[in-house]
């Protein structure tokens, strides 16, 4: 589980939901966070296998990339071969996440999604950005690739 902290309202539009309205962070660490950001993007997985899109898209950033339930279905349908995701427990091989350092505190990930019970070769980019003065991160979903 992750400590999330909310800010302010970045923009006062009635048509979007309150979630879309807060930006939400994730603890972590800049000296080792390979594991709450692969933790993270579990979770995001397991939410969607659940159909639970609110809950994905609430843990991202809302000042980044703009995601929607309509828009990630069909970028993870288009993935998957119209596929839906499948839950990560039980899964024994890697899922071979690769975490890039882009800038000073600014990461990449790169994870397989979770297909038929197995690591699928599709996979998704996030991307972690580490609020000033905090062990706390900003997340954004990048894109789905395939």
């Amino acid at each position: 589980m992750f400590s999330i902290q909310t800010n302010s309202p970045t923009t006062a539009n009635s048509s979007r939901s309150n979630t879309e309205l807060f930006s939400f962070m994730i603890s972590g660490t800049s000296y080792s966070p390979s594991k709450a950001f692969i933790e993270f993007a579990r979770d995001f997985f397991e939410s969607l296998a659940k159909n639970d899109y609110g809950a994905a898209l609430g843990g991202l950033d809302a000042r980044g990339k703009q995601w929607n339930r309509q828009k990630l279905a069909s970028s993870i349908g288009a993935a998957t071969a119209g596929q839906r995701l499948s839950t990560c427990i039980g899964i024994t091989q890697s899922a071979s996440p690769i975490l890039t350092e882009i800038g000073q505190g600014v990461y990449s990930l790169q994870h397989r999604l979770p297909v038929a019970g197995r690591w699928a070769k599709p996979y998704a980019v996030f991307l972690f950005t580490q609020k000033l003065r905090s062990g706390y991160f900003y997340v954004t979903l990048e894109e789905i690739c395939y």
